[in-house]
């Protein structure tokens, strides 16, 4: 079987052979491509930050006895009070430095956020700070 092309017969297998070559340079192009990509991702040097207070045991079990006394205690410590009879839950804690708590909580009504600070190394509160919303 022949294609004409512009006057010209072409061969059918040259054309089977010429689209198999094509694909067997692509795929070889993005194995090449691939292996060149984790090459330089195994030369980097691991990005480590020696003060990672969540790397430190101690410091993961001081972590959880705040968040665990923050959860028990969010309604005494809120200066706003709960509306409509709920009670307030934290909803998300995060830790932007070691002793300092950035949480987010709310009663079913109303939801807050704070700023809670606390003494190095312990589960003394030094401060917890509503943070303004804009609405």
């Amino acid at each position: 079987m022949e294609i004409s092309l512009k006057g010209k017969k072409i061969n059918t297998w040259l054309l089977i052979l010429i689209f198999v070559l094509i694909v067997a340079l692509l795929i070889f192009l993005m194995i090449s491509l691939k292996l060149e990509k984790n090459a330089n991702l195994e030369n980097q040097e691991p990005i480590v930050n020696q003060e990672d207070f969540l790397e430190n045991q101690d410091q993961l079990e001081t972590i959880f006895n705040r968040e665990a006394y923050l959860r028990e205690n969010i309604s005494k410590l809120s200066a706003e009070p709960e509306v409509l009879g709920g009670s307030f839950y934290i909803t998300s804690i995060q830790w932007p430095e070691k002793d300092q708590a950035l949480i987010e909580y709310e009663d079913g009504h109303i939801a807050l956020e704070a700023n809670v600070y606390f003494a190095a190394d312990s589960l003394d509160l030094l401060s917890f700070e509503i943070i303004n919303q804009e609405e």
